[in-house]
């Protein structure tokens, strides 16, 4: 005996009974089900067809060996081959059917594959340029950055050497500067000093020259007079 899954409808033609009572029983948990894709399938049990073909040679061989008391196929017994033939092909186009939904599926899945990798490989060449493009982008950064250094430690380097140099000068003119202040300060006072001397000298002379006291008499004039 065969087991396969089908549907409510399906179940309860193979069983021979209504759905209504079917669905009592899947109440009552005498038959057991699944959900497939949203719907309600039930596990039942299938007559072997092996046997059914095997039992039809059997009667047609009674039937000529014995003419005599043959009786015909009753309309029940043409009925339940009838319903078991429907039965079978039932079950032949139910498998047709989902082996064309699995192939469909996989075809749909194999496509979506396909697509998804065709994505990758072109997401996969982006990344990589972009990593190129960020690669050359670094390395020139990075020159352009260690040129900069460079050139900014050279100048720096000047600038330090030409303000030490002039440190220097500054300090060298500011003792010069007050080595000439100094001298300023020497002639200023030279200066001075000479000016008091020919001041006094002035006065020296100035001195000499005038009379001390008035001649007190005409002989005393006279005196001098000669004198000179």
């Amino acid at each position: 005996m065969a087991y396969a899954w089908q549907s409510v409808e399906e179940a309860a033609v193979t069983l021979g009974i209504s759905t209504r009572t079917l669905h009592r029983r899947i109440s009552k948990g005498e038959v057991e089900t699944r959900l497939e894709d949203g719907r309600r399938e039930v596990l039942v049990c299938l007559p072997d067809p092996e046997s059914i073909v095997a039992e039809e040679p059997a009667e047609v061989t009674d039937t000529f060996s014995m003419p005599a008391s043959f009786s015909p196929p009753t309309p029940s017994d043409n009925n339940t081959a009838i319903i078991l033939a429907e039965k079978e092909v039932a079950l032949a186009n139910e498998k047709v059917r989902r082996t064309e939904l699995a192939l469909a599926a996989f075809q749909h899945t194999s496509t979506l594959l396909q697509q998804e990798a065709s994505r990758t490989r072109v997401s996969a060449r982006c990344a990589w340029a972009a990593v190129a493009v960020l690669s050359v982008g670094v390395y020139v950064a990075v020159g352009w950055t260690a040129s900069q250094v460079t050139a900014f430690r050279t100048n720096n380097a000047n600038l330090t050497r030409e303000l030490n140099q002039a440190t220097v000068t500054v300090e060298q003119k500011t003792v010069e500067l007050e080595k000439y202040r100094g001298e300023r300060d020497e002639a200023r006072q030279a200066s001075a000093r000479s000016d008091g001397e020919l001041s006094a000298t002035k006065a020296t002379l100035a001195a000499a020259k005038k009379p001390a006291t008035q001649p007190s008499s005409f002989l005393e004039k006279l005196a001098r007079i000669a004198g000179e």
